[in-house]
């Protein structure tokens, strides 16, 4: 849906007005896909920290998942910006305004040393192999790298593992289900559940191609890249649920709740949106511009970094971290704007 020739006012409205339906349909339809996926599994006799595990895990990514797949084979920069925009808001906006009003320490550090050190990995992985194909020697904003097949593999693998030490540390931590009586779903219950399946599964798609669509279409109107449409509109867009979620955790004094969710939520961004992205491209793999691998990747690698390390190495989350991160993000996302100019 490319607009061409002179915009007027109404033109730039409709396109924004696209975008924020898009928006909207991504963000409840993910919400109802997975209340309804989580009920047909309990009905079936899942177990619930299996659900907590994988489901409730993916959940919040679902959004990022679904545009970077729909965007993959007709804008590659649209896909990479949103996947990793989205981590480096996470990160450096939304984890840093948690850790800025509520500060917190833990006792146990292995709550977060696999995944915050899994997290960094993958990242630091991500950003290696998109250098394949490029002359390291000449490096600039006009070189191009690609993700290959192999690393796409590797990717997958570090998300498998999440998956699976989510399963193994919610198996550790939860009840005894054996006893619980099965109630039989009613009808209505059905009914109710398995529209917010379909609903939210058709809100997802639908809304990932308006967004798709009208954010190439606004990138166009403007005369700036998508890639900077990628990693500022979609990025900050898809990543509503985390914000959502780290505004009623610090509201709750659930800090904890909020870092635990961002932590996962970019491990699912960076281990299987790109990688997937890749498989859907086909060929060489996913192309990725010299800016990515000059100033996006290694922004998003250091706000993790800062948010990570030095949580591991103290057992507590510190306001310092947050400010730090959020100076970092607040630079990054001016001279993004800059570039445009």
């Amino acid at each position: 849906m490319l607009l061409s020739g002179n915009y007027v006012f109404t033109d730039y409205l409709l396109v924004i007005l696209l975008l924020v339906v898009g928006l909207i349909l991504i963000i409840k339809g993910g919400d109802f896909f997975v209340d309804g996926a989580s009920w047909l599994a309990e009905t079936s006799g899942i177990p619930k920290f299996i659900i907590g595990a994988t489901i409730v895990s993916v959940a919040t990514t679902l959004p990022e998942i679904i545009v970077s797949l729909i965007s993959a084979k007709e804008s590659a920069d649209l896909a990479i910006g949103n996947a990793v925009g989205s981590v480096t808001f996470n990160t450096g906006l939304i984890m840093s305004l948690a850790l800025i009003c509520a500060p917190f320490k833990f006792e146990k550090r292995k709550e977060y040393l696999f995944k915050g050190v899994l997290l960094t990995v993958t990242m630091a992985v991500l950003w290696l192999f998109c250098f394949n194909g490029t002359n390291l020697n000449n490096l600039s904003f006009a070189s191009t790298g690609t993700l290959p097949l192999v690393g796409s593999i590797i990717l997958l693998i570090f998300f498998i593992t999440f998956i699976v030490e989510n399963v193994i540390s919610a198996k550790e931590n939860a009840e005894n289900e054996e006893n619980e009586e099965k109630v039989k779903p009613s009808k209505k219950e059905v009914i109710i559940n398995l529209s917010k399946l379909i609903g939210g599964a058709a809100g997802i798609a639908i809304g990932a191609i308006l967004l798709k669509d009208n954010s190439i279409s606004l990138a166009s109107m403007l005369g700036v890249p998508e890639k900077i449409i990628g990693v500022t509109i979609v990025a900050v867009g898809t990543s509503l649920p985390e914000l959502v979620t780290m505004i009623i955790a610090v509201k709750k004094g659930q800090s904890s709740l909020s870092i635990g969710n961002i932590i996962g939520a970019n491990t699912i961004d960076l281990a299987i949106i790109l990688p997937l992205s890749s498989f859907v491209v086909g060929g060489a793999g996913l192309n990725v511009q010299g800016q990515f691998l000059l100033i996006d990747m290694p922004v998003t690698l250091a706000v993790i970094a800062i948010g990570v390390i030095p949580s591991l190495i103290f057992k507590k989350f510190s306001r310092w971290q947050g400010i730090t991160m959020a100076a970092i993000y607040l630079s990054y996302f001016v001279l993004n704007i800059i570039l445009v100019l």
